[in-house]
């Protein structure tokens, strides 16, 4: 035989081994799909609440007899992750009968009013608009235009803000917090729950004006003056300005 011969003989050899081979991996595959060795039994769900689980399952349309083989992780990833209180979602099998679902939850730490209401996360991210059932005790940030190309960087900025507020002890602390107004780049105005005034001040100096704030108000609550301020300007370096409603 001539090596012409002998090399469509070696060829035909490799492509039958290949079919050979390729026939056994479907022939296992199929056994994993069927096989109840490989069954699903348990899904377990971290970082999500009740609720949250049940609407994951359905979304998975995860339910026991399915083959824990069968079940395709990125597609499942992909369809849970369309949950808007989910932020990211990682999935493993455990053989031989059980699913770990890891949920990381959306944590919003304030609303934003653009074109309409939105949560805001701890990341400066955009997640999901506000409806009549969400709760809606965060601070509200306003001022900020919807079809700015700062956007980013304006939601960015009040994350920060929020931050730094974090670190204050009540009244100041981010719970009393009613509003943040984003006016620029250069200057925002604060407005808590505990009194009427505007706190204006410069976003990059927020912590090292607050000690101000506190002494003027301070001071103006044991001279019986705080009812009446109306505004406290913190962008001076030597302390602040305050307004007064007329009496």
């Amino acid at each position: 035989m001539n090596s012409f011969g002998k090399g469509v003989l070696s060829l035909a050899g490799v492509l039958c081994a290949i079919g050979l081979l390729s026939a056994f991996f479907l022939s296992l595959y199929q056994f994993a799909l069927l096989s109840p060795l490989l069954r699903l039994e348990i899904v377990q769900v971290e970082g999500a609440d009740p609720v949250l689980e049940r609407e994951l399952m359905a979304m998975g349309k995860l339910h026991s007899g399915l083959s824990l083989a069968g079940i395709q992780l990125g597609k499942l990833k992909r369809d849970m992750e369309v949950h808007p209180w989910v932020r990211r979602v990682q999935i493993e099998r455990r053989l031989p009968h059980t699913l770990v679902i890891s949920v990381e939850k959306e944590e919003p730490v304030a609303i934003v009013v653009l074109d309409h209401a939105r949560f805001l996360n701890k990341h400066g991210e955009l997640f999901k608009r506000v409806t009549a059932v969400d709760p809606v005790n965060f601070p509200v940030i306003t001022g900020v235009p919807a079809d700015s190309p700062d956007l980013p960087s304006l939601l960015a900025r009040a994350v920060d803000i929020l931050n730094t507020l974090g670190a204050e002890q009540p009244p100041w602390a981010v719970d009393n917090l009613a509003e943040i107004h984003l006016k620029d780049r250069s200057d925002l105005s604060l407005y808590y729950t505990h009194m009427d005034a505007r706190i204006e001040c410069a976003p990059d100096a927020l912590a090292e004006a607050m000690p101000n704030l506190r002494q003027l108000t301070s001071y103006l609550q044991e001279k019986g003056e705080l009812e009446r301020l109306r505004s406290i300007n913190l962008n001076y370096t030597e302390g602040a300005v305050a307004a007064f409603a007329k009496s």
